[in-house]
């Protein structure tokens, strides 16, 4: 193997250095760089596309986050207004006199088939209160 530094040259085959540049560029150049301006100009759009994208996601996400927060907030609430009354109203029906008032409370009296009797059963009890018992 050679040692020098020197280029190799081939046969047929120049140096870029030695040969003067074209006059006008060939037109497979000329396609390649309309080209890559081409696909250089697709890549800016689809960045700019994509950043849009993101900014709107992350916007979208934030409000829909707020928006969770807040209906989390009144549900906590209604549920703890809920509570207190139905533990205010538990205290009060332990305070009172007649234990069948409690049982109608408890028991949905609405007008279905099949229990018309028992309806008419607690209703009385109740209303009689602990004279029947």
């Amino acid at each position: 193997p050679p040692t020098t530094s020197a280029p190799i040259v081939l046969a047929g085959s120049t140096s870029p250095s030695s040969s003067p540049p074209p006059s006008s560029p060939s037109p497979m150049s000329a396609f390649a760089s309309e080209w890559q301006a081409t696909l250089s100009s697709r890549l800016a759009a689809e960045t700019a596309a994509k950043d849009a994208a993101l900014r709107q996601a992350q916007s979208d996400l934030a409000q829909f986050s707020s928006e969770r927060m807040k209906t989390l907030e009144s549900r906590m609430s209604s549920n703890r207004s809920a509570e207190q009354t139905k533990l205010e109203a538990l205290e009060a029906d332990l305070e009172s006199t007649n234990p069948w008032e409690r049982v109608v409370k408890l028991v949905d009296l609405t007008e279905e088939e099949g229990k018309g009797r028992m309806r008419s059963v607690l209703v009385t009890l109740k209303n009689e209160g602990v004279k029947a018992a």
